[in-house]
């Protein structure tokens, strides 16, 4: 279990994975509060990525997890029927309200990432997720002890560019 990470925390996430990913077609159902045989429980998953982050941000998701399971006040939304909680999450799509769309927009992006994780939600969608190491190309003699990229020492004391990409 991941620090810090409760019972409360993870019937919410339980609860919204559910209403979001019900059984269709070839997809299984996404587990609910109440554990289903053959659910995709998006817990596990999800805490093991939740135990990298660092404390702070930690305590945020948490108290924005506490804080969307009362934003159908003055019930709240994991303890809410699976129906009134899909109800529920069209009302946040459709609202203006940009603090309610980030609330469900992170909620979307986290449960689905652990949904679509589960290697039986992978094989319904036909996703193979793979990785593989180029070989190693053969060494050539005449580029001996220069890098790959060539020179790359500044010619002074500084460097000039026109163009800066950062990223990947």
């Amino acid at each position: 279990r991941a620090p810090g990470l409760g019972v409360a925390e993870r019937r919410i996430l339980r609860a919204f994975a559910e209403a979001m990913a019900p059984a269709a077609g070839p997809l299984p159902a996404a587990a609910g509060p109440e554990l289903a045989a053959g659910a995709v429980d998006v817990v596990p998953t999800l805490e093991a990525y939740l135990s990298g982050l660092p404390r702070r941000s930690f305590n945020g998701l948490r108290l924005a997890l506490r804080a969307f399971d009362w934003m159908s006040f003055p019930w709240r939304f994991s303890r809410a029927d699976l129906a009134a909680r899909q109800d529920f999450l069209r009302e946040l799509a459709a609202s203006p309200s940009r603090l309610k769309q980030d609330a469900l927009l992170l909620l979307k992006v986290l449960t689905g990432l652990a949904y679509g994780n589960d290697a039986r939600v992978r094989a319904a969608v036909g996703y193979e997720a793979t990785c593989r190491v180029e070989p190693q190309p053969v060494a050539d003699p005449s580029r001996e002890g220069r890098a790959p990229l060539g020179d790359l020492t500044p010619d002074g004391s500084a460097e000039e560019c026109d163009v800066l990409i950062v990223g990947s």
